[in-house]
């Protein structure tokens, strides 16, 4: 019997440096937390070292990593004692990062000695330097943990999958078993249900305070942006692009809750109805997998996948016992000489996907350009790569427990999730811009290495408009276009005519400012006196 795998092996090794790597540098950050053990043993002596080193790997975290006795210790350097009975040397100015840890938000002094770092008989894992076959580095394993999967988003077949920083010391895979909530990364559904229901990419909606009535007794539920920043009248785009959650929240109560279901469930990210505005924005938990899975739909123009591992299984005379069917070819098995081919009759093979479209492509498209946004202008901007085409979305969760990036070119979809087993914060700074989306740039940076990838393809029904990004107003229609700042709109055909606005007071369009102006009928600090008083009365 033969089985075929999806997954790529020069793939798979680059996601799992990838994840590796990234999981480390994130260590790094929060300082070094000690040795594994400190023993009093003679360095010379290979049969006691040795039973040591064997004892402490019954317990090690890391049965890949190299284990050394730290035998003698200076200022600049340490040297140390590896399984093998060599010796290496780990120098002080490569363990500048060794400030000890204090917790995740704290870590101490900066180190101007190796006496500060290491003791002589402790025992610790080294990585080999290299170009330098007696220089190590000082490793420890990640207490924080991740995932990475990559999905063709044509046929959802599994390139590959790594679900934590080692397989072989802990096969819980986090890629499919771990549930945890996705942050911002679910805001794209709720944008793409914004397109299915009528709004489009220029929409002006306010991002300003808002105030939720919970019902009686509940307090009033208010909804913050990250630095509790505000921008005023801003575009559907720029409130997608920039990851502003008050906007995302008026766009969502337009929608309205159904709707937004509707799109999740079709999606299968989630199987119950949504029921509150903290779900919108990312609180509700769900696989990395499912949720990656939901994003390659959307890269491939709308159509239902099944991601999958496996592509083919033969017996030993080659008949296939199962084959995962991605497309039906009409005319692809018929001889040459026959009537489909015949001068009078010149009908091609026609190829189809078996599977439905979900999405309509218009409304998929529109939600790419809006990903392709966040990585040109937003949140996502630290994941360009020099002449690539690259849409993903970053997500965050409250208290930077979990960190998100989920990006895709044409062909292949990443998602990437980091947080710790047992749930805690990762540190006031540590989003998912800067832990998860850097896993993500490291592996596409090496699987697109010599290779170009293609613009997103725009299918019919599309009408691309120069608008200005701030405004969202047609180029052609503004009056002073001095010191506007150009993109290219996408606009399902007939919409581009159209202005929509969301703005719940009054507002209008200032032709010779080129901006929106909003006339504020109560000043904030009264309405904000006003809620108050009203979560008082409610209690």
């Amino acid at each position: 019997m033969s089985v075929y795998s999806t997954l790529s092996i020069e793939y798979q090794e680059f996601a799992k440096k990838a994840l590796r790597e990234g999981l480390e540098e994130y260590d790094r950050r929060h300082g070094w937390r000690g040795a594994i053990a400190n023993i009093n043993v003679d360095p010379s002596d290979s049969t006691d070292l040795l039973n040591n080193f064997n004892e402490l790997r019954k317990n090690s975290e890391c049965s890949f990593c190299a284990m050394g006795l730290v035998s003698e210790v200076y200022v600049d350097y340490a040297t140390v004692v590896l399984e093998d009975m060599s010796h290496g040397v780990i120098k002080l100015s490569k363990t500048k990062w060794a400030k000890q840890f204090i917790d995740n938000d704290t870590i101490g002094p900066n180190i101007n000695s190796m006496h500060h770092i290491l003791r002589v008989g402790d025992v610790v894992f080294v990585k080999k330097e290299q170009n330098n076959d007696s220089e190590y580095l000082l490793h420890q394993v990640p207490k924080v943990n991740g995932a990475i999967i990559v999905i063709e988003p044509s046929t959802g077949r599994v390139l590959a999958m790594s679900g934590g920083y080692s397989y072989e010391d802990n096969q819980f895979n986090r890629a499919t078993q771990a549930f945890r909530q996705p942050g911002s990364v679910f805001k794209t559904f709720v944008y793409l249900s914004a397109f299915e229901n009528g709004l489009m990419p220029n929409t002006v909606v306010l991002d300003d305070h808002l105030y939720i009535d919970q019902g009686p007794g509940m307090p009033l539920w208010q909804p913050r942006n990250i630095g509790n920043t505000f921008l005023g009248p801003i575009t559907v785009r720029a409130g997608f692009e920039k990851s502003r959650n008050l906007s995302t929240i008026r766009i969502a109560r337009f929608v309205g809750m159904e709707n937004i279901t509707k799109t999740a469930n079709k999606l299968n990210i989630y199987s119950s109805d949504i029921k509150n505005y903290a779900t919108l924005l990312g609180s509700e938990v769900v696989s990395l997998m499912t949720m990656t899975r939901a994003y390659a739909i959307i890269a491939n123009g709308g159509y239902d996948i099944n991601c999958h591992l496996i592509d083919r299984i033969q017996n030993v005379y080659g008949s296939d016992l199962y084959k995962e069917n991605y497309v039906t070819c009409e005319g692809c098995s018929l001889p040459f000489s026959s009537k489909a081919f015949n001068m009078l009759t010149p009908l091609p093979p026609e190829v189809h996907m078996n599977k439905p479209q979900i999405i309509d492509p218009v409304y998929a498209y529109q939600m790419t350009s809006l990903l392709e946004g966040a990585v040109k202008r937003g949140t996502a901007m630290p994941a360009r790569i020099n002449n690539q085409y690259i849409a993903g979305k970053t997500g965050t969760t409250n208290h930077n427990m979990d960190a998100w990036f989920i990006g895709f070119t044409n062909d292949m979809v990443v998602g990437v999730y980091v947080g710790f087993d047992v749930p805690a914060t990762l540190g006031k700074r540590e989003t998912g811009s800067r832990v998860a989306l850097p896993i993500f740039k490291k592996f596409m940076q090496k699987a697109l290495q010599d290779k170009q990838s293609k613009p997103f393809k725009i299918p019919l029904g599309i009408n691309i408009v120069e608008v200005d990004a701030n405004t969202g107003m047609p180029v052609k229609k503004i009056k002073n276009t001095k010191d506007i700042h150009v993109i290219n709109e996408a606009f399902a055909i007939g919409d581009e005519s159209k202005i929509i606005s969301l703005i719940e007071r009054k507002h209008y369009y200032d032709e010779d400012k080129n901006r929106w102006m909003v006339e504020l009928e109560e000043d904030h600090i009264s309405q904000i006196i006003k809620n108050i008083t009203k979560t008082f009365n409610n209690k």
